[in-house]
């Protein structure tokens, strides 16, 4: 218990397998959880909020202005993976993403 205090209010927790965070959830309840998805899955924040998640980190392909607004209008938090180029990564800036997963965070680190 202890350890687990020492880190858990810096940590975010994120998975393609939602089972695995639901589970995280139990065991430590105010664990940030973010749910991944893949490109094209169909999946929307209201899935994502009903999987009990914290926040969205989805695919590129899926980042548009539709699913940011309607990720804040959950009150989940919203991140993008897999982003390397520097257009993509000032569009998602400019949207306010809460985070980006990128191969070059040299590249982002400049943009910020």
């Amino acid at each position: 218990e202890l350890q687990r205090a020492n880190f858990m209010h810096r940590t975010v927790l994120v998975s393609f397998d939602w089972h695995a965070l639901a589970h995280a959830k139990k065991i430590a309840p105010d664990a940030i959880c973010w749910c991944t998805t893949k490109p094209n899955a169909g999946v929307s924040a209201a899935d994502v909020k009903a999987a009990g998640a914290n926040g969205w980190f989805c695919a590129l392909d899926d980042a548009n202005d539709d699913a940011i607004a309607s990720a804040r209008a959950r009150d989940l938090s919203f991140g993008v993976w897999t982003v390397n180029d520097a257009v993509n990564m000032r569009r998602l800036i400019a949207r306010n993403a809460d985070a980006i997963c990128t191969d070059r965070p040299d590249r982002l680190q400049q943009l910020l």
